[in-house]
């Protein structure tokens, strides 16, 4: 599989440094198992439990591409997430970068929820914390 990835990735003209590659690609490996496998903690299992999904069902993928360095990452879902809600948007801000949104970690994420037809009138949240957020799911 890292074999794979590694010409995926040569092929697509990514860049990566010549001196430290193998261990380079030796990390990006260990990182890419540790996304696999959280399919397994906690947080996964207790989240499809609770929305009555069978956690055999749940598919992992893991995006492998370049990482900017930025000030802040965002996610907009099409659907809102935490109501299930379809005619809704739900997107957020963090400062930092993409492991800031998406892990757990105390920070301040801005929140927004949009109906489709009224995107000019979003309602603005903040949450001191993701794992507030996250938290509903949990329990």
């Amino acid at each position: 599989m890292m074999a794979i990835i590694i010409s995926g990735t040569r092929s697509s003209g990514m860049p990566w440094s010549g001196d430290e590659g193998q261990q380079r690609w030796e990390q990006a490996w260990i990182a890419i198992k540790k996304v696999w496998a959280s399919k397994w903690n906690k947080r996964a299992y207790f989240s499809t439990r609770k929305v009555k999904l069978d956690h055999d069902l749940l598919c992992m993928a893991v995006l492998v591409q370049e990482i900017i360095n930025a000030d802040y990452a965002f996610v907009i879902h099409t659907t809102n997430p935490s109501s299930g809600d379809p005619s809704e948007i739900y997107a957020e801000v963090v400062k930092g970068l993409g492991e800031t949104l998406f892990g757990a970690y105390p920070g301040r994420a801005l929140s927004l929820i949009a109906k489709k037809d009224k995107l000019d009138s979003p309602k603005v949240h903040q949450s001191i914390s993701k794992f507030h957020f996250l938290n509903k799911f949990i329990n």
